[in-house]
C-alpha cells in the first residue's frame, strides 16, 4: 500500500529538473479538496529540508521554482525572472498556509543553489561576481554583496513576509540562522531578515520551538522584539554560537523571561564571551523541565544557583563546558536538586561541591550519564554521593578507568533498583597537580583488576538490573566469565549482555547455554565478531552481544 508521504515523493521524482513545471505539481495534487486537506500538509508542512541520502541540491530547487509561484510579477521582472510571471496561474489553496516548520536558512541555502542553477542555464543573467566567489581581499566562497542585494534577499524576504503574512502560516517551529563564512568580511547586511512594517498580532501567535544561531556581529535586537511582542507560547529555545553584544544579550534575556510555558532550553558554543547572566531570565521559571548546556563557559556559579531555583527541572545536560570553575561557592546558595530524574555530564569543569547538591540526600534521579570526568581524584565524591543518596536509580552510562573500575561494586551493592548499566573504558590525562595528590593521598596502592572485579560482580548482581554493557576494550577470562554467570544466577537474571571474553568460541558458547538452561530462558546471539591481535592465532577476544528471553 503506497501511503501519501510516498505519492507525493513519486510526484517530484517525475517533475525532475529540468523538464519541470510546477503547475504540474500543483494540479496532480488536487485530487479533491478532503484528499488534499491532509496530503497538502505533508508536502508543504517543512519546506527545503530533505534526508542527506537524497538529492537535496536538486530537491531544493525544485522546490524553490514552485515558491517562485507566489511571488509578484513586479518583483520577478525586477530580479529578472520575467519567464515566472504569473498572470495565467490560479491556486485554488492557500498552499503557504501550510508550512509549520521554518528554517530561514534553509530558504537562503535554496535560492542560492536556484541562482547557481538559473546562471548555468541562461547567459543573460546579471551575475556580478555570483561566479567569481574569490577576490584579492576575500577567498571564502559566497555571493558578492551585489548579487545578496539584487537577486537574493528581496526573494527571501519577499517570501517569509508572504508565508508569515498574507497565507498566514502557523509556524510551530522556526529556525533563524546565518550562513557560515570562514573569511573576516562583513558580507551578510542587516536587511539579510526584514520584518514587515505590517506585522500583527497574529505572526508566530502558533510558535512553540525557536532557535538562533548567533553567528557573527548582527543586530537579533529586531527578531527578538518581534518574538517578544507575538509569541506566548514557545516551549523550547536553543541559543548557539552568540557574541556578547549587549543589546542581544538583553533581548535574548527578554525573550526568555517573557515564555511563561517554556520548557525546554539549549545554550551551546557560547565561549565567546561569559553569558552568565543570561541565567537570570531563568530565576524559577515554574515550567522549566530540562537544560541542556554544551561547550560553554560560564566564569560564574551563578547558572548553578539559578537552575536550583527551577522547582520542576527534571533533566540537566552539562557537556564539554565549565561552569564557574574558579569561583567561590560561598558567594552562593545552591539548593538540592531533589526535583531532578536525569542527569548528564560529560568532560565538564564544576565546583566539586556542586556534586554534593546535584546528588543530593533525597535524591529522584532515575537515570545518570557520567563521562570523562577524573572520578578518582577530581571528582572523588561523585561515586560515593552517588551510592549515598541515589536509590532511585534505574539508568547508568559510566565511564570508568582502570583506577575506578571497582566503583562499579559499590554501584550494584547500593543502587538496587538499577535496570541498565552500561560501562565505558577511559584513559584521559591527569594534570600534573592531580597526579601528585593521587600518590600522596594512597589511594591507588591495592586495587582489584578488572577480571577481580568482574567476579565479584556476579554475585551483586540482583533481579532488577536486566541490562549490562562493557565496551570492548574490557576483555575477561573464560574462567572469569565462568564465575560470573555462576554467581549472577544466585540474585538476578540477565536479560541483555554485552562483552568482550579471551578464549575459545565453544567454550564460552557452552558456558552461554548452560546459563539460558538454569535461567529458563532462550539464547539468542545478537552480535558475534571474533578478533585476533597477537598475529599468533593463539588469543581469541569474542565482542558478543546476546538476549535471553
Amino acid at each position: 500500500m503506497i501511503v501519501i508521504p510516498e505519492i507525493l515523493e513519486m510526484i517530484f521524482y517525475h517533475l525532475y529538473y529540468p523538464i519541470f513545471h510546477p503547475n504540474f505539481l500543483l494540479s496532480c495534487a488536487l485530487v479533491s479538496r478532503s484528499w488534499s486537506s491532509n496530503a497538502l500538509s505533508f508536502l508543504w508542512r517543512k519546506p527545503f529540508v530533505h534526508n542527506k541520502g537524497e538529492n537535496i541540491r536538486v530537491k531544493q530547487i525544485q522546490q524553490f521554482r514552485i515558491f517562485l509561484s507566489f511571488l509578484p510579477d513586479q518583483l520577478l521582472n525586477q530580479v529578472g525572472l520575467k519567464n515566472y510571471s504569473n498572470k495565467q496561474k490560479k491556486f485554488n489553496y492557500n498552499y503557504l498556509s501550510y508550512i509549520k516548520e521554518l528554517y530561514y536558512i534553509k530558504l537562503y541555502e535554496s535560492c542560492l543553489e536556484f541562482w547557481e542553477d538559473e546562471i548555468i542555464m541562461r547567459d543573460e543573467i546579471d551575475c556580478r561576481n555570483m561566479e567569481e566567489y574569490q577576490t584579492f581581499e576575500c577567498t571564502s566562497n559566497h555571493p558578492s554583496e551585489y548579487f545578496l542585494q539584487e537577486k537574493i534577499l528581496p526573494l527571501i524576504n519577499e517570501l517569509y513576509n508572504l508565508i508569515i503574512l498574507k497565507y498566514e502560516a502557523k509556524i510551530k517551529y522556526f529556525e533563524f540562522s546565518i550562513p557560515k563564512k570562514i573569511c573576516s568580511c562583513n558580507y551578510i547586511p542587516t536587511n539579510y531578515f526584514k520584518i514587515s512594517q505590517n506585522f500583527s498580532s497574529e505572526c508566530f501567535s502558533a510558535l512553540q520551538s525557536f532557535k538562533c544561531n548567533g553567528r557573527y556581529n548582527y543586530p537579533y535586537k529586531n527578531l527578538f522584539k518581534e518574538l517578544i511582542k507575538y509569541s506566548k507560547n514557545i516551549m523550547e529555545i536553543k541559543f548557539e554560537n552568540f557574541e556578547l553584544l549587549e543589546e542581544n544579550l538583553d533581548y535574548m534575556k527578554k525573550l526568555i523571561y517573557s515564555q511563561k510555558r517554556l520548557r525546554n532550553i539549549e545554550f551551546e558554543f557560547l565561549i565567546k564571551q561569559d553569558f552568565s547572566n543570561l541565567f537570570d531570565s531563568l530565576n524559577e521559571k515554574k515550567n522549566l523541565q530540562y537544560i541542556k548546556i554544551f561547550y560553554c563557559s560560564f566564569n560564574k556559579l551563578f547558572p548553578i544557583k539559578i537552575l536550583s531555583l527551577c522547582k520542576n527541572l527534571k533533566k540537566l545536560s552539562i557537556e564539554s563546558s565549565e561552569i564557574g570553575y574558579d569561583d567561590d561557592l560561598i558567594h552562593y546558595e545552591i539548593n538540592p536538586f531533589t526535583k531532578l530524574k536525569s542527569l548528564k555530564i560529560i568532560k565538564s569543569k564544576l565546583f566539586k561541591d556542586v556534586f554534593n547538591q546535584l546528588f543530593s540526600q533525597g535524591s529522584n534521579l532515575e537515570r545518570i550519564i557520567i563521562r570523562e570526568m577524573d572520578l578518582l581524584n577530581k571528582y572523588s565524591n561523585i561515586i560515593p554521593l552517588i551510592c549515598l543518596n541515589c536509590h532511585q536509580l534505574k539508568f547508568l552510562k559510566i565511564g570508568l578507568t582502570e583506577k575506578t573500575f571497582i566503583y562499579l561494586l559499590d554501584i550494584l551493592e547500593n543502587c538496587n533498583k538499577l535496570q541498565n548499566l552500561i560501562i565505558y573504558d577511559e584513559h584521559y590525562e591527569i594534570e600534573n597537580d592531580d597526579y601528585m595528590n593521587i600518590f600522596s593521598s594512597n589511594l591507588i596502592i591495592d586495587h582489584l583488576s578488572f577480571g577481580q572485579v568482574f567476579r565479584r560482580m556476579g554475585k551483586l548482581i540482583n533481579h532488577n538490573l536486566k541490562k549490562l554493557y562493557f565496551t570492548s576494550f574490557y576483555y575477561f577470562s573464560e574462567d572469569e566469565f565462568d564465575e560470573f554467570l555462576i554467581n549472577c544466577k544466585i540474585n538476578g537474571i540477565l536479560k541483555y549482555l554485552s562483552i568482550n571474553i579471551c578464549g575459545d568460541k565453544e567454550n564460552i558458547l557452552t558456558l552461554l547455554k548452560n546459563y539460558s538452561n538454569a535461567i529458563n530462558k532462550n539464547l539468542i546471539i545478537k552480535k558475534w565478531e571474533t578478533k585476533n591481535y597477537d598475529g599468533k592465532k593463539e588469543r581469541f577476544y569474542h565482542i558478543f552481544v546476546v538476549e535471553f528471553t
